[in-house]
């Protein structure tokens, strides 16, 4: 049995698309029979699982409202006249200290056997870092977005180089520093594996949880073709543009046949509930708003169809609605650009594919989807159990294991 220690930042409580990743490894690792102790943020009434320890962070977005809205932009407002100044700061640094004031107190009490960090953000690694080298144990990096490469944390490098450079020097400290790194995309992967000699790198992608029971169906008492999205679009990824999907649809005839309706289930912002207000007035999009995991999770079991839309600036990455979407009945239209989304959607014959860039092919995809063109008789089962997560986590301890054992080798 290993003792593990997990720095992840984003953890349930809330549910999103960063918090699936290590709630998975932590809650495989354990049903193993490994002990995790997971280092997380919280904010006012979080009620955290065992073994979690939540660390308040007062810069959250959750935290803001009453008398604490003051210092919450006090603190925003001094972060961005450090940054244009030259001088790298993070918002998250309050919360950095904390959890390695109380990360320090635990290696010390119980040291852990291999400690595991899990990008973004960037204060998780650094966190990872410092109890590491204090408990003399292994550090394996988890990478599931690129910090230089493809980076997912777009805006502030290019606004502010200094952030850049300190990124950079960040990622050349971890992986000189790593026993183990592990990337959520395959060519984030081999960009790892290339700045690396010796360390053993690892394609541990995000997985989907098989549907154990079948929940009620929204759409009993609603006919017509129903493509549902789940999630955000640019608040998520900035370059996750809906534009031009919204131009398809609303191309599309009025008494197109059968009737097509977008639900979007998830936070929009302003710039898109614009966007998508008018095919709302025509009664062809329905705007949900922010839905429980559980609802959302109905949703996908019961639509007709389900919409994926890639980031264009990222196109090597494979987001995790995706992998959500794998096991369901409905196919998939992905608007993406050649990439690796699109490779895992053909190789498990799960939907359509159409490049954001060539309207005609999204035109088409619609029409061919909401007429049941989705190729379900190409569904390949075997390998889409490949991204479940009990065979991904199989993978992981494998991976973990062996680093344990090779910094036993050279003690």
């Amino acid at each position: 049995m290993m003792n593990l220690i997990l720095v992840a930042y984003y953890y349930p409580p809330p549910h999103g698309a960063g918090t699936g990743r290590p709630h998975f490894m932590a809650r495989y690792l354990r049903d193993r029979g490994h002990a995790v102790t997971v280092i997380t943020s919280s904010c006012r009434d979080d009620v955290h699982e065992s073994g979690v320890l939540g660390i308040h962070d007062p810069s959250s977005n959750r935290c803001r409202g009453g008398v604490r809205s003051v210092s919450w932009l006090t603190r925003r407002l001094l972060v961005e006249a450090a940054n244009s100044l030259g001088n790298p700061c993070s918002i998250l640094s309050a919360w950095k200290s904390r959890a390695g004031r109380v990360g320090r107190v635990l290696v010390k009490a119980e040291p852990p056997d291999l400690l595991l960090a899990t990008y973004p953000p960037v204060e998780n690694l650094a966190v990872g870092m410092t109890l590491a080298r204090r408990a003399g144990c292994p550090l394996v990096a988890d990478f599931r977005d690129g910090l230089t490469y493809e980076p997912v944390e777009g805006v502030l490098p290019v606004r502010f180089p200094a952030i850049r450079r300190a990124y950079a020097r960040m990622e050349a400290k971890v992986l000189n520093r790593a026993a183990g790194v592990l990337a959520a995309h395959p060519s984030l992967a081999d960009n790892l594996a290339d700045k690396v000699k010796d360390t053993p790198v690892l394609w541990l992608p995000n997985g989907y949880e098989p549907i154990m029971k079948v929940p009620p169906s929204p759409l009993a008492e609603m006919e017509g073709f129903h493509l549902v999205h789940t999630g955000r679009f640019s608040l998520s990824d900035r370059g996750c543009d809906p534009k031009p999907l919204v131009r398809a649809l609303t191309r599309l005839p009025g008494d197109f046949s059968p009737s097509m309706y977008l639900h979007l289930l998830g936070r929009l912002s302003r710039a898109e509930m614009r966007l998508f207000r008018p095919l709302e007035r025509r009664g062809r999009v329905v705007m949900h708003g922010e839905v429980s995991r559980e609802a959302s999770r109905a949703w996908q079991v019961h639509a007709d169809g389900l919409l994926l839309v890639v980031s264009s600036l990222r196109p090597s990455v494979i987001p995790g609605k995706l992998l959500e979407y794998l096991p369901m009945r409905a196919p998939v239209l992905a608007v993406a650009p050649p990439g690796a989304a699109g490779d895992i959607l053909t190789a498990c014959g799960r939907g359509l594919i159409a490049d954001p860039r060539d309207p005609a092919a999204l035109d088409a995809a619609l029409r061919r989807l909401a007429g049941g063109g989705g190729d379900a008789s190409r569904r390949n089962e075997k390998e889409i159990s490949r991204y479940e997560w009990s065979e991904l986590g199989a993978g992981l301890e494998t991976f973990l294991r062996e680093v344990q054992a090779k910094k036993k080798e050279c003690v």
